[in-house]
């Protein structure tokens, strides 16, 4: 089937229908059809156009009203991609590209060898009432490699029309990924095909100006789903990221960044209010990335706090005279993008010591410094922190106004290891005299909190596989407004706030490293209290007024 793309690596079963002998699909060997395939997890449409003839051992497949287009010559062994591509200056232009193809030209029919005839429905078709053949079929299969793999059942309903030449034309194919111990319908795809046409014009087979197509070798030969393409995007990827694998592990990587890089072309296709691009995390799955959040961000527990420093009276009237943008970059109180790793649950010290950074800067009007999160993860077992377990930013707060914090470069740098404390060894220490509490659930008094401290350290609940591959915009996750109870499980730096396109939003530093967003960046919404980023939020105060 047309850009479908899940796999199944270990078929187990296959339940075919009776009557096969008495029906059998034969596909014609040359048609011109136009179709359409439907994502209906994503609502995402995307329309092609097919050509295939036989004799000539060539087949053509347009997207995108040709904006996209592959030439399979199986005569030659050859498969020619056209379609645009950004340059490094980001200015779009149109390459073609050579591949070796080793197989006849391309068939683009569905595959309906695992089908049986199920029997007939009437239906319209060419304008008119005709009759449609039924196949169906069904496969229990597990998708590997996956220690958390699950049984999935994969049922497959193809409608085809058979013509006055006896022979059959696709008129809707249909997929459907459920798993088997839940039922939950997982995936849901349908391909719909239209005017169908018996004859190719050898023409409409041909690329003008092959010789300008420039030819590039893949790594490893691909599956029978696949094309070169996806092994010389992931090959470019992997060059790009500075990423090595195992021999046995590179098609495994393969698989997951097609589905993570498919995964950021149908979000980008639905023109939400951010986009995703492939980043240093596309290979990894969710389970891999679980330590870019934290499992303990916030327990209830009482900490003395100072009062916020305006009632819930004052504060819109406060608000109302700030700035309607702010960003403490530009006042030189932000330190470096680090990155906390992929074994460490350290984003609370992360949050904390950027907020800190920032406060201290802002307060004394000084370039910031970067402060040690290590000696969070080290020494901050006495004040309910557990090192790469998880922690509280609170706690980490407290632990810097009552014995301050050391300079990275005298303490050390961050390894994502719980290593014995050397706190007694720091000479210079930075303290801050109290830290506050954000008045919940309430966008005048966050703004206030960032602009009278410069920063402040927010907890909110973070779906890494939505996240992961944010590149830019303002960052809204819809599933978490679904959401009846929250689970705080990340924490970021909120350095200021801003306007994009009319939408308010919060400006925050993260710990996923430079490469991911906007150089480590990224804009979180206002709106909703999305994924309940105001509902614990914490302020260092470095000093008196």
């Amino acid at each position: 089937m047309i850009g479908l793309n899940v796999i199944f690596a270990t078929i187990i079963s296959i339940t075919l229908a009776t009557n096969r002998t008495e029906h059998k699909i034969k596909w014609p060997t040359e048609y011109h059809i136009i179709g359409e395939n439907i994502n209906y997890n994503t609502n995402i449409k995307e329309r092609f156009e097919i050509w295939y003839k036989a004799e000539l051992k060539r087949s053509r497949i347009n997207y995108n009203g040709g904006l996209i287009k592959k030439f399979y010559y199986g005569d030659a062994k050859r498969l020619y991609t056209v379609s645009p591509a950004t340059s490094e200056a980001f200015s779009s232009q149109i390459k073609c590209r050579k591949f070796r193809w080793n197989s006849a030209a391309k068939d683009f029919m569905p595959n309906a060898t695992a089908l049986g005839f199920t029997g007939q429905k009437t239906t319209t078709l060419f304008d008119s009432s005709v009759v449609v053949d039924i196949w169906t079929g069904q496969q229990v299969s597990h998708i590997k490699p996956s220690p958390m793999a699950k049984q999935l059942i994969k049922e497959i309903t193809l409608y085809t029309f058979k013509t006055d030449y006896s022979v059959d034309i696709p008129v809707r194919y249909i997929i459907k990924i459920f798993d088997k111990s839940t039922s939950k319908l997982l995936s849901h795809n349908v391909t719909n095909y239209y005017n169908f046409k018996d004859k190719v014009l050898e023409k409409d087979l041909i690329i003008t100006n092959k010789h300008k197509c420039t030819t590039r070798e893949t790594k490893s030969q691909p599956r029978a789903d696949e094309t070169p393409e996806l092994d010389l995007e992931f090959e470019d990827y992997a060059k790009t990221h500075g990423k090595e694998y195992h021999e046995d592990e590179w098609h495994i990587r393969k698989l997951i960044f097609e589905k993570n890089k498919k995964m950021a072309h149908e979000h980008n296709q639905k023109k939400l209010s951010f986009k995703m691009q492939v980043n240093d995390f596309s290979d990894m799955t969710p389970e891999e990335l679980k330590y870019l959040t934290s499992n303990m961000v916030y327990s209830n527990h009482t900490t003395r706090k100072a009062d916020f420093p305006y009632s819930r009276d004052e504060i819109d009237k406060v608000a109302n005279e700030l700035p309607r943008r702010f960003d403490l970059r530009e006042k030189h109180g932000v330190t470096r993008i680090r990155h906390q790793g992929f074994i460490c649950h350290a984003c609370y010290a992360f949050a904390a010591i950027g907020a800190l950074e920032g406060a201290l800067s802002y307060a004394y009007k000084e370039p910031a410094i970067s402060l040690s999160e290590q000696v969070l993860i080290d020494c901050g077992w006495n004040y309910g922190l557990r090192a790469c377990e998880g922690g509280n930013i609170d706690d980490a707060m407290r632990f810097a106004m009552e014995y301050g914090l050391p300079a990275e470069s005298e303490y050390g740098l961050y390894n994502e290891l719980d290593n014995d404390c050397r706190f007694p060894e720091v000479l210079i220490l930075y303290k801050i005299k109290d830290f506050g509490q954000v008045i919940p659930n309430n966008i005048n008094a966050m703004k206030i909190a960032i602009f009278k401290y410069g920063s402040v350290a927010a907890t909110l609940y973070t779906n890494v596989t939505f996240a992961m591959q944010y590149k830019s915009g303002i960052y809204y996750d819809p599933t978490c407004d679904q959401k009846i109870s929250f689970e705080l499980n990340h924490a970021v730096a909120l350095i200021g706030y801003g306007f994009l396109k009319g939408e308010f939003y919060w400006l925050a530093k993260n710990s996923w490293g430079s490469k991911w967003g906007q150089d480590g960046f990224y804009f979180i919404s206002a709106k909703n209290n999305n994924c309940f980023l105001l509902n614990k939020a914490f302020y260092p105060i470095a000093r008196h007024d």
